[in-house]
Formats: structure tokens, C-alpha cells, sequence
């Protein structure tokens, strides 16, 4: 039983150590598939706050439903994070604890102003006593 065990500890230990390995690889493939570090997201918000009303291209839904993903992953989402991680809405709609925070991106501009009656696309976070509950991206 003894001399069995001392056989079966080697193989064991290289067991071990491929399946180590083997999660530190899909752990690099999946960063590799799906760049959401840290970095990314301080890249997104400065984009997304650079571009107030969605004249320079830098918001687009990707960007703003990555920020919302890479958020929910830390902790609860406030109206307070989003106003800290998206700036100053264009818009503000409120109805008692209710606000949705209406954000522009992809927007037809002349001269950094958005062209009258021109389609525009535009971000809805919706938030209910304060805490943010969803979110849709409108294009019309």
C-alpha cells in the first residue's frame, strides 16, 4: 500500500501541475479574446467623457455596454458611478426616485453641434433609488 502510494505521488504532482497550467493558459487566452483590464476602461470612460455629444465617434454602444460589464463586475452600480464613469449626461429624465441618464454617441455634428432634426443614436441608463437597473441604446 505504501510502496503504491510512493508510486502514485509523482504522477500526481504532474497532474497538478498541468492542470495549473492549463488555467493559466485559458486565463491569457480569454484576457487575449476579451481585452476588459483595467486599462481598457480607463480608456473607454476618457473616451466616452471626451466625446460629449457624440460628435468625435469616441462613445459607441460597445464602449458603453463594456464600461456597464467591467462595473458590474466590482460591485452594485450607482448613479453615482455613472455619473463618475460616463460625466454629464446630455439629458436627465426624472419621476420620483426614477432617472434615466441620456448619454449621445454616433451623432450627425457640423462643427462640433449636433445637426437639427438630424437622426441621432443615443444611451438610456435607467437608475431606480439610485441604483442603476438597466440600460438601452436607441437609434432613430
Amino acid at each position: 500500500m505504501i510502496r503504491m502510494a510512493i508510486n502514485l505521488f509523482p504522477l500526481l504532482l504532474l497532474s497538478f501541475s498541468f492542470s495549473c497550467t492549463s488555467h493559466q493558459i485559458n486565463a491569457v487566452q480569454e484576457s487575449a479574446a476579451n481585452p476588459q483590464t483595467n486599462d481598457t476602461l480607463v480608456k473607454y470612460v476618457d473616451d466616452w467623457k471626451k466625446d460629449s455629444v457624440g460628435c468625435l465617434k469616441l462613445r459607441t454602444r460597445e464602449k458603453g455596454e463594456t464600461i456597464i460589464r467591467f462595473l458590474k463586475k466590482d460591485s452594485v452600480i450607482t448613479k453615482a458611478t455613472l455619473y463618475q464613469n460616463l460625466g454629464t449626461p446630455n439629458e436627465v429624465q426624472e419621476n420620483n426616485d426614477n432617472f434615466v441618464l441620456i448619454y449621445y454617441f454616433d451623432c450627425l455634428c457640423k462643427d462640433g453641434s449636433l445637426v437639427k432634426d438630424a437622426d441621432k443614436c443615443y444611451a438610456k441608463f435607467y437608475t431606480k433609488s439610485a441604483l442603476f437597473t438597466d440600460v438601452d441604446f436607441i437609434c432613430e
